[in-house]
């Protein structure tokens, strides 16, 4: 698939994720919405390996955020799991970086909190440090703007910890 085509598919399906979440939080009467997606850089979207890692971070926000999954498919964008959590925002969101910050390998995934009429839950407002970047550990998002890495290293790094994760499922080491 062509560079072009690739990132008009993941900008289509995002714009889709964008109007099923809306969907759901015009319906929410208290609590929040829960999005769960893997956070990987290049082509490959969605992997067994990868849907397997948003599986147990969903088993845990249903667990530590009182969170019920209502929804999720796979798209261009991979693969998103919808749920609905009785907890505030910020509780829920807290609950979310703490399960992203538990191991290495959960920094691959994306945990975003929305309440009333799809409003984030927003890192700094709570004052939460921003995310990190894969490589270096600076504010991701000034990594990801300046292009400060080169590319193939950032997918090197993506695979080790997946790998990394395949081999505590499996107890390999």
């Amino acid at each position: 698939m062509q560079y072009a085509e690739l990132r008009n598919s993941i900008l289509k399906a995002r714009q889709q994720r964008w109007d099923t979440l809306l969907n759901m939080a015009d319906n929410l009467e208290k609590g929040c919405i829960v999005t769960i997606a893997g956070n990987c850089a290049g082509a490959v979207k969605d992997s067994p390996v990868l849907r397997e890692l948003i599986t147990h971070a969903e088993k845990h926000m249903a667990q530590d955020a009182n969170a019920l999954t209502i929804g999720s498919y796979g798209d261009a964008a991979g693969y998103i799991v919808f749920m609905r959590s009785s907890l505030k925002t910020a509780q829920a969101k807290e609950k979310a970086v703490a399960i992203e910050s538990s191991f290495e390998w959960n920094r691959l995934l994306d945990i975003d909190i929305y309440g009333k009429k799809g409003s984030p839950a927003d890192r700094s407002a709570m004052g939460l440090a921003p995310r990190r970047c894969l490589l270096c550990g600076e504010p991701a998002a000034d990594c990801i703007r300046t292009q400060r890495h080169d590319y193939c290293d950032i997918i090197a790094e993506t695979e080790r910890l997946l790998k990394g994760f395949q081999r505590a499922c499996t107890g390999a080491h």
